[in-house]
């Protein structure tokens, strides 16, 4: 299966062209024999010319922003970025490139169909069309596109009939990829409408990366001039077996070269292909071209007998090109095909320890054909129990949203006589908006030091020094440096969250560098920037990387006494005048400190507020738990998630996945003679722990659903393991309606005294789990009713020793809110909760309070609580973020001082 040309994303097939010769023999094939050199020599950047601080590498060993999973967020300009005269063959030759990497690897098609762009891919692999002459139909195919202006497209997550009252004014049907899965095409400016009409009906759409809008109206003025040109292209009938994407069947005339005229206007019929490839059975099918678009499709429609992989990797992971290949021909291989396996490379492994490779099988398997013992079988009616137990509703309430609201605030009039008052340092990522803030800097005349990433400190020029990152003496001998030639008090400014790659600056490496070289500097002003770490207006592009540094901001603020810290998040698809920008952040630093972060968003400044939410069970066709339903929760085996399992068995008679990372001992405590299921390798089906020993109230009803519940032990990180259990529930118990990721571990500790391998402890769970949980989710084709992301207060909360735990639950929150909009089939919401008393981590901070104060500490929820709110909490799915407290976030004097108070202890979930 070949994928369109919207697939195509930054870094696409750096690894394969560096490490696979096939590859890039055939990339360079590619190259040679297209007609125009200058789209040649700019196509070849995207492989050969990469840096290796962009390469895809993953980050080194312990680095959450490594091994696979992490939202990268591609800072590089891309050539030929959303422009058909570039990406169309950018793409075509990446799937090229790739075919003819898996033919050497003995991989080779029985069948082929190409979806848009990739139908001209699986001709030439048919023999259609010589290399050549696809590379010519491509490009000329591309220029022609180049010609229509304003035009756009735009990914609807609905059906072909429910996309069709909003056809019209030149607004048409240019595919239909899924049952729930839709492309329309038009002028841009009537595609917007057609978007902000769905957005109000609740269906979240996503533009398309390209600059054009074939299959549709738009392209009738260069109808004619490609029916010429085809003319004079041999075009030859498929010597492997070719499914049209044009009329969705196998006996189209590939030969005619009206086919392909009609190819170009007519809509693009992938579901309606992909059913007639499914129709005749079990089939193993491979997506060949950038991303999992089509695998991701492809999972909802094949039935359990198929095996459907990808050979390249989402645009939003961050693993190595090799890595997923290998994973991809190993799963072929499982799957009955002789393929051949390179390699794995040394770092791979590394970058885990103790942790299997997460696409290679750890024992070798035979593939089987499913017969009449083998066959998965649907799983019996769940036993249906009634409620035990009743729980009391949150008072005043509970849940809040939040907002943001315009300031009404008139900006400084003459910010230079301010600016001069200060010596500036910029820690730079070389973005133009850099160079702008430095070139405002120097205009006014202020003293500037201009700080790069580099592998030591150097003292470059007078104003120019390099640091490494990495290093926490640097930043210290960085403010000595600079103090000693300064004219005022320091005042920093970061551009380094998330805007370096991990391999340079790991994740909240800056915030420990700062914090430490600024321990005992009270006179300091320190600005953290970070670009779509929140999500304000709606439209900004999401960035859950950058608000591990919004998460950190606040306990770093109370923990450097003296110090102003301030976070300040910008809009990272804001490419106008830079200068602009410049000056309104340099505006925002001239303000007074503001305690919560500040966005800046069009020339206006953004504030964060928070507003009670009036909802219930089932508002407004939200869904709801269903009674029998099938429920993962990871953290499941003790703690906030352990309760909530309880509270779903008993009532609604649920049937349960538990996913804790170690599961000793057996669960549930049946009594004597009675033991849980097996749990996998290494440890048994059940677990112990104090929630267990606390009584039978909590686990009674588990040990009575026997069965119904399974418990395994997995790295929510570890994409192999978790894709075990979940195909192991599937294959139990069925669908999975629900999933509930309550995994994480405190990660306390001041800024200043963490190390890389403290953070990444920390962090791991929260963020590449959830990735990673997210992802296998797709691949695995489950189609939850709801993925909810178990967050906290510490999230906003500003306490001091959270550093790592606020900014793990603050990647929840974007990347739960990124998820809402992404279109990708999986609703995701995240919860910031309050303090579970007497629950989990809780429960030991409560304790040691106890000790310290002789006072038990004041607010946080009941258990009973707490799973009351849960209920409720679902129908705020639409938001992506929804906040439990049990008194207003918001609170300001005694009340916000007592908030703050309370959440040095909030660490549950």
């Amino acid at each position: 299966m070949f994928p369109g040309g919207g697939t195509r994303y930054p870094g696409m097939g750096r690894g394969l062209y560096r490490d696979e010769p096939v590859f890039r023999a055939a990339v360079d094939e590619c190259l040679d024999l297209l007609p125009d050199s200058s789209v040649a020599e700019r196509l070849h950047t995207l492989w050969a010319d990469a840096a290796p601080a962009l390469s895809d590498e993953p980050a080194r060993p312990g680095e959450p922003g490594g091994p696979g999973v992490l939202l990268k967020r591609a800072t590089e300009e891309e050539p030929g970025k959303a422009d058909p005269s570039h990406a169309p063959p950018a793409v075509f030759v990446m799937e090229i490139a790739l075919a003819r990497l898996l033919m050497a690897r003995r991989v080779s098609p029985s069948l082929l169909m190409g979806n848009g762009l990739g139908e001209y891919a699986a001709a030439c692999v048919a023999g259609v069309m010589s290399l050549r002459d696809a590379l010519a139909v491509v490009t000329r195919r591309g220029e022609l596109l180049a010609t229509l202006r304003d035009g756009a497209m735009l990914a609807v997550p609905a059906s072909e009939r429910e996309v069709e009252p909003f056809l019209g004014e030149g607004v048409c049907l240019s595919a239909v990829n899924g049952p729930a899965s839709c492309v329309l095409t038009g002028p841009a400016a009537h595609v917007a409408e057609v978007r902000e009409l769905l957005d109000r009906r609740g269906i979240a759409c996503r533009l398309l990366p390209l600059g054009t809008a074939a299959h549709s109206a738009l392209v009738d003025p260069v109808i004619g001039e490609f029916r010429e040109f085809l003319a004079g292209v041999p075009l030859r009938r498929p010597s492997v077996r070719l499914v049209s994407c044009v009329t969705g069947t196998g006996d189209a005339d590939f030969a005619d070269p009206e086919y392909w005229v009609t190819q170009l206007r007519a809509t693009v019929r992938f579901d309606a292909g992909l059913g007639r490839v499914l129709a005749g059975g079990p089939k193993i099918l491979v997506e060949v071209g950038p991303g999992t678009t089509l695998t991701t499709l492809a999972r909802t429609r094949a039935g359990t007998g198929s095996v459907v992989v990808n050979v390249t990797r989402h645009p939003a992971e961050e693993r190595a090109e090799g890595e997923v290949l290998l994973g991809a021909l190993a799963r072929l291989r499982e799957a009955g095909v002789e393929a051949d396996l390179p390699s794995p490379r040394p770092e791979w492994r590394l970058k885990s320890p103790g942790v299997p490779h997460p696409s290679v099988p750890t024992v070798p398997t035979v593939p089987t054909v499913p017969t009449a013992s083998t066959a998965v079988h649907p799983p019996d009616r769940p036993r249906v129990t009634e409620p035990a137990t009743t729980v009391r509703e949150l008072p005043a309430g509970g849940l809040y949203g939040i907002t943001w609201k315009r300031a009404v605030e008139v900006p400084p009039a003459d910010l230079g006589p301010v600016v001069r008052e200060h010596s500036w340092i910029l820690l730079s990522d070389s973005s133009p908006l850099a160079e702008a803030i430095v070139a405002r800097l120097e205009g006014y005349g202020a003293t500037t030091v201009v700080v790069t990433p580099g592998r030591a400190f150097h003292h470059v020029t007078r104003d120019r020094i390099t640091i490494d990152p990495r290093r926490g003496e640097d930043y210290e001998r960085l403010l000595k440096t600079v103090e000693n030639d300064a004219d005022g008090p320091s005042r920093i400014v970061c551009l380094w969250g998330a805007s370096l790659p991990a391999q340079v600056c790991p994740p909240l490496g800056h915030v420990v560098g700062l914090a430490r070289a600024l321990s005992g500097r009270p006179e300091t002003d320190l600005c953290l920037v970070t670009r779509g770490a929140l999500e304000i207006t709606g439209g900004e592009r999401l960035d859950p990387r950058a608000a591990l540094t919004v998460g950190a901001a606040g306990p770093l603020r109370r923990e450097l006494a003296g110090a102003r810290v301030r976070l300040v998040d910008l809009d990272p698809g804001d490419d106008g005048d830079h200068g602009i920008r410049a000056a309104e952040l340099l505006a925002e630093l001239c303000r007074p400190p503001y305690e919560d972060p500040v966005g800046l968003r069009a020339g206006h400044r953004w504030l964060r507020g928070f507003e009670p939410l009036d909802v219930a069970p089932g508002t407004y066709g939200s869904p709801s738990v269903r009674r029998g339903g099938t429920y993962v929760i990871t953290g499941g085996t003790s703690g906030v998630g352990l309760r909530l399992a309880g509270h779903l068995v008993a009532a609604h008679s649920a049937r349960l996945v538990l996913i804790g990372r170690e599961v000793p001992g057996t669960f549930p405590p049946y009594g004597p003679g009675r033991q849980g299921d097996p749990a996998g390798p290494g440890g048994s089906g059940g677990f112990g722990g104090p929630e267990v020993r606390e009584g039978t109230a909590l686990t009674a009803p588990l040990a009575e659903r026997g069965g119904d519940v399974l418990v395994r032990g997995a790295d929510v990180a570890d994409a192999r393991r978790l894709r075990e259990v979940l195909e192991e529930a599937r294959s139990r118990f069925g669908e999975i309606h629900g999933v509930i990721h309550a995994a994480g571990v405190p990660g306390g500790g001041a800024a200043e005294f963490l190390t890389e391998d403290d953070i990444a402890a920390a962090l791991r769970a929260k963020t590449e789990g959830t990735a990673t949980l997210v992802s296998v989710l797709r691949e695995v084709g489950a189609l939850p009713d709801f993925v909810v992301l178990f967050s906290s207060l510490a999230a906003f909360s500003g306490a001091p020793g959270l550093t790592c735990y606020g900014a793990a639950n603050a990647f929840l929150d974007t990347f739960a809110l990124g998820a809402r909009r992404d279109g990708g089939g999986v609703p995701v919401l995240s919860i910031n909760w309050d303090r579970w008393n007497g629950v989990g981590m809780a429960r030991d901070t409560e304790r040691r309070h106890r000790e310290l104060t002789g006072k038990s500490l004041t607010g946080g929820l009941s258990p009973e609580e707490g799973v009351a709110a849960f209920e409720r909490c679902l129908a705020a799915l639409p938001l992506g973020q929804v906040v439990v407290s049990s008194h207003p976030p918001g609170a300001t004097t005694p009340d916000r001082r007592r908030f703050s108070r309370d959440l040095e202890a909030t660490v549950s979930g």
